[in-house]
Formats: C-alpha cells, sequence, structure tokens
C-alpha cells in the first residue's frame, strides 16, 4: 500500500477553523502507508533522470531552522487481526529545504521501532504496482526518506500512539528574478527532457486528461491561449502557457471541500464533472489537493511537463513557528530555467496576483511527497489522527530569536535590480551625504551673496 499525504490540509482552513492550536484535529492520511511485501531491489529501466538544482535565478532567504514533535494515533481499521509492517515517508529531496528525523519514540506498546529506521524509497508505483527501494542519493528528485516501524497484535480499532521528532531546515523561494524572456517552447522542454519528457507528460489514473471532460475544458484553454498570442501552442514560451492556466484557475475555480473518503483525491474529470455556483457563476470546487491534480492534468494535457509536490506547511505569527497544516503544491518544467515550484491553489484573482510563478513564499514549504505517476492507491487499513503538533525554533540565541538567514538580505532597485543591503545601504548613505552637500553648497553661496551685498 503506497503512501499519499492524501488529506492535505490548507493551512488559511486549519487557521479559521482552529487558530494556533492543533491538538486533536484528526487527519486521515487515507493511503498512507506502504507495506514491506510489495518492495522491489530490482533496477527500473523507466525511472526518469532528475537532479536536485534550483532553477535559473531562484533566490533562496530568509533560511530558519525548527524542531517538529508530531505525536500521531494510528488506528488499526481493519478486521483481519495481524501484524503489520510500514513505511512513512517524511521528506523528499528538493533545493530549498532539508529534513532530519531525530527521534522515533512509540508511546504505546506493540509498537516495534528498529535501530536502522530510515530506508529511502521511490513512492512512484511502477507498472507492476510495486514501489522501489533506492540508494540514499542526495541530489535525486524522487528520493524519499522513510521511517520503517512494525504495528504488533494488530485488531480493528486498536489505537496505537508514535511521536517523530524532526529538525527541518527551510528557505523561502522567491520567484521575482526569473528571466522569462529566456524560457524556451514545448519543443525546448522535448529536446532538454529527451526520453523523459514522455514520463512528465503522460496521463496517469489521476491526471487522466484525455477523458472527454477534460478534454472539453482543454480545448477552451488551448484556443484562449492560441488567440491570445497569436501563435501555435508548440510556438508559446511555457511559461505563458503557465500563467494563462493559473489564471484560468483563479476565475473558474473555488475553495472547498469534497467529499473523496477514503481515498482523499479525485480524478480531473471528477474534479471538472461538477460545480457550485458563486455569485452566479458557475465553478468547479474543491482544496489543495484537488486544485493541484487538476492544475497538474491541465498541464500535462497541453504537453507541458509538470509533477506534485505533497507536504506540510510551517508559518511564523508574531515572530513564532507553528504547523499550518498539510498541503499540495506543483512545479512545470520552463525550458531553459529548470524545474519550478509554484503555489498552484490560487482560487481568486486576489491570489494569482499575490503569487508569482516559482514562489514558495508566506509559508515554509516543507515537501514528503514528489510525485511523477499518479496511480490508483488503495485505502491503508490504518487510519492517522494528529494528537498533538510543536514547532519550536532550534538553535535559539539566548534572547530567543531565531538565527538571522544565513543569505544576504537583498533588495530589489528599479532599474538597478536586486542588491545586497549593504551595498544599499552605501547607496542611501552616498545619496544623503550628495544631498548635504548640495544643500550647504547652496546655503554657502547664499551668505556670500548676502555679504557683498
Amino acid at each position: 500500500m503506497h503512501y499519499s499525504l492524501n488529506d492535505s490540509v490548507d493551512g488559511d482552513i486549519v487557521l479559521k477553523k482552529y487558530g494556533t492550536c492543533l491538538i486533536l484535529v484528526i487527519i486521515l492520511l487515507g493511503s498512507t502507508f506502504i507495506s514491506e511485501s510489495i518492495y522491489s531491489k530490482k533496477n527500473v529501466s523507466c525511472r526518469p533522470q532528475y537532479v536536485v538544482k534550483k532553477y535559473r535565478n531562484a533566490i533562496l532567504y530568509g533560511k530558519r531552522n525548527f524542531i517538529v514533535t508530531m505525536k500521531m494515533m494510528l488506528i488499526y481499521n481493519s478486521t483481519e487481526k495481524s501484524d503489520m509492517e510500514l513505511t512513512f515517508p517524511v521528506f523528499v529531496r528538493n533545493f530549498w529545504s532539508n529534513v532530519k528525523v531525530l527521534s522515533v519514540k512509540a508511546l504505546t506498546k506493540d509498537i516495534i521501532v528498529p535501530p536502522q529506521y530510515m530506508i529511502s524509497i521511490d513512492i512512484n508505483k511502477e507498472a507492476d504496482g510495486t514501489v522501489k527501494l533506492i540508494e540514499d542519493t542526495p541530489d535525486y528528485g524522487f528520493n524519499h526518506r522513510a521511517i520503517v516501524f512494525e504495528l504488533r497484535n494488530g485488531r480493528y480499532r486498536r489505537k496505537y500512539i508514535l511521536q517523530i521528532t524532526l529538525q527541518v531546515e527551510a528557505s523561502y523561494v522567491d520567484g521575482a528574478s526569473i528571466d522569462f524572456s529566456k524560457c524556451g517552447t514545448i519543443e525546448d522542454a522535448k529536446k532538454e527532457l529527451g526520453k523523459d519528457y514522455i514520463v512528465y507528460v503522460a496521463e496517469t489514473y489521476y491526471w487522466d486528461y484525455r477523458n472527454p471532460i477534460v478534454q472539453r475544458v482543454l480545448r477552451k484553454i488551448r484556443h484562449g491561449i492560441e488567440s491570445t498570442y497569436g501563435k501555435p501552442l508548440n510556438k508559446i514560451p511555457v511559461y505563458l502557457i503557465v500563467k494563462y492556466v493559473l489564471t484560468w484557475l483563479a476565475y473558474h475555480t473555488y475553495y472547498m471541500e469534497r467529499e473523496d473518503y477514503p481515498y482523499f483525491r479525485l480524478k480531473a474529470s471528477q474534479i471538472l464533472n461538477r460545480t457550485i455556483e458563486i455569485e452566479g457563476k458557475k465553478k468547479y470546487y474543491g482544496v489543495c489537493r484537488h486544485i493541484t491534480d487538476l492544475f497538474v492534468a491541465l498541464m500535462r494535457g497541453l504537453g507541458v511537463p509538470a509533477n506534485r509536490y505533497e507536504g506540510f506547511i510551517i508559518k511564523i505569527s508574531n515572530g513564532k513557528p507553528y504547523l499550518a497544516g498539510f498541503h499540495a503544491w506543483a512545479e512545470v518544467y520552463l525550458p531553459r530555467i529548470g524545474w519550478t515550484p509554484l503555489e498552484v491553489t490560487l482560487t481568486s484573482p486576489f491570489l494569482k496576483d499575490v503569487f508569482s510563478l516559482g514562489d514558495l513564499e508566506y509559508n515554509y514549504y516543507i515537501p514528503m511527497i514528489h510525485e511523477y505517476n499518479a496511480v490508483f492507491k488503495k485505502p491503508s487499513p490504518v487510519i492517522v489522527t494528529l494528537l498533538d503538533v510543536i514547532v519550536n525554533y532550534s538553535n535559539e540565541t539566548k534572547t530567543g530569536i531565531p538565527p538571522a538567514a544565513r543569505r544576504e538580505a537583498m533588495v530589489f532597485i528599479p532599474y538597478m535590480g536586486w542588491i545586497s543591503m549593504k551595498d544599499t545601504l552605501i547607496i542611501i548613505a552616498f545619496i544623503i551625504l550628495l544631498v548635504d552637500v548640495i544643500y550647504l553648497h547652496r546655503k554657502l553661496k547664499h551668505i556670500i551673496e548676502y555679504e557683498k551685498s
């Protein structure tokens, strides 16, 4: 059974309902765990190449270190009594964050955590339905670090409690400096990705863009793009295609929970098969996990390589960090720029204007899942509820203030671009000195003229 953080909870919704308190917030993780029996160590030739690196001109800032402690209740939801060995992915490699597991503690009996509890896997299922153990390669973008443990004496509705403590290092990602004039077309993406291009635009179970319902929407979007830019789709820079689809989502989707238990996921065709009327206009609706799957399906249906991320969000309020919720977002491949993560739950024109393409700002995005092959997964016999989450800064100073970001602060100045804070202060001091000199010169000239008269 394959892990998927399918109940991704948008941080804003969690805040509205619970404020900053996440105690007793139930999070049903659907197909949460992977059974040891489906592992395979054989080499798989169809796994795509993906090297973790920043996209061109990406700016990382606001680097912080956190200690995150999650206390989870695991409910055995099967009538068949048995022991069960499970695997829980906690982190996937990326260029803006890193996670280290500090401890895994069983708070109830019959949870067995082995001394070597960390493994590396690729959660993307292969054609035979298996998930592969892989080498722990730091620069491979689908290298998922996971925890292995065992539930003993499982019986219907039995409850176990597990506590996981993580050390999290994360930065904000600013896409405002992307030079979109460098971005290539879909044809350029095909050349740069080679044989992997097919993997990243393939139709999957949830990204079913060949479905007539999705095709109807794709035809309208494609016509709109080609009419707007006066070119065939494959001659238009990819970033313009992405921006057009984000704008379409802002005007045609609405943020509202949908019934999708026990899978916690819907096909793109299912999302587009139901609307809700908002202020006299019919809109498609869903939360982050639905909007992200819809976005990826539309991108792939247009020939733009796209993948899906799932993970958790850390926010800072009044100087204090907290877990805002679980979330889903996407990434697209921009030729000559690179793989670019982006927020896609932009269900209003305002949100569309707040986020730039390439931004992972305002929150710290910590990915647990990176998906290129969205296949069907059976619900897990184990349900997970999140009992408590504590987030603190690590390596605090004596005053309790978190350490400053290691990256030097930057300021954007029109016609000059991004300049370091140090250089900015020097420029400001020079301008003040220049103004002062001009003022003194004029004053002195006025005094001399007065004395002559």
